[in-house]
């Protein structure tokens, strides 16, 4: 691994235009007043108004108008109609923030150039602070949290220095359990765009796909972790068809069927096993063209 000297631009490499996201666009202006912060869900709008992909600032001011009334218009149509001034505050503010930080013409928005001063949307620190980089001596550079910060608090406004939420609320919305407690923030809080809000979401699932309905432990035996998975014999006990055939039951069903799933298409999942039957039937027909799987 080549050896790279630490300076100044390392971390701190935004010298003169400062990016705003999306989040911290809006929370800087509703902290200046310029967005009402006693408007409902009005932070979730705003920001979800900001991401969206628009192809010119004519457009994306529309849009954002659009999705900021509708929203208001749908779920609290009294104060779409008694707050309307505030709405189309919040409007001008969101435009504002958009305009300062995405330029078309230039391609250049808050995803184009990293910030590596802290590790929200960024690896920014942690490009260093892994539990990778060790000294000759042994000593490593943690990646824990506490080395550098008290943990951080929700709940009301508090004072800064404050390390524990009078409203007893954890500190994250998501409980962060395996996985999850290893993976850096940035992979859930990129720069312009809204993290994630379900596992499905973020896992780039199918909510219409069979068994979604569900929770994850029912499959999960572990709380955020793929492995270990409950057996589904213990759910589907009378498995039909080829389920029987030769050496089928004493597969592993994730080995034909993709979780979330679950159904097989076409005939490229059977020929990874039955590689012999690549030339049957040439027409490549699906194999329960001829095959029953009932």
């Amino acid at each position: 691994m080549p050896t790279n000297l630490l300076d100044c631009i390392g971390c701190h490499n935004r010298p003169t235009h400062i990016y705003w996201t999306p989040t911290l666009g809006v929370d800087a202006l509703m902290t200046a007043k310029r967005i009402p912060r006693d408007l409902p869900w009005i932070k979730k709008v705003a920001v979800e108004a900001l991401v969206e992909e628009y192809p010119n600032s004519v457009t994306a001011h529309q849009g954002m108008q659009l999705a900021i009334l509708g929203f208001y218009e749908k779920e609290y149509p009294e104060i779409y109609q008694s707050r309307r001034e505030d709405l189309d505050n919040v409007i001008e503010a969101v435009r504002y923030i958009y305009d300062r930080n995405v330029f078309h013409d230039m391609k250049v928005s808050w995803k184009t150039y990293a910030d590596n001063i802290g590790h929200k949307n960024w690896p920014g620190c942690f490009r260093c602070h892994d539990d990778k980089h060790v000294s000759k001596s042994g000593k490593i550079i943690s990646k824990e949290c506490t080395v550098c910060h008290t943990m951080p608090v929700r709940g009301p406004l508090q004072p800064m220095g404050v390390t524990k939420s009078r409203s007893g609320v954890p500190w994250h919305p998501m409980d962060l359990r395996g996985k999850h407690q290893r993976i850096l923030c940035n992979v859930c809080h990129a720069a312009g765009f809204r993290p994630p809000n379900s596992c499905a979401e973020c896992h780039r699932l199918d909510k219409n796909a069979p068994m979604m309905s569900g929770k994850c432990d029912y499959c999960h035996m572990k709380v955020q972790e793929i492995q270990p998975l409950v057996k589904c014999a213990d759910c589907h006990d009378a498995l039909p068809g080829l389920h029987k055939a030769e050496d089928h039951g004493a597969t592993s069903c994730t080995d034909c069927h993709q979780p979330h799933h679950w159904s097989i298409k076409g005939r490229t999942i059977c020929l990874s096993c039955h590689d012999n039957k690549d030339e049957h039937e040439s027409e490549g027909g699906a194999c329960h063209n001829c095959h029953s799987f009932q």
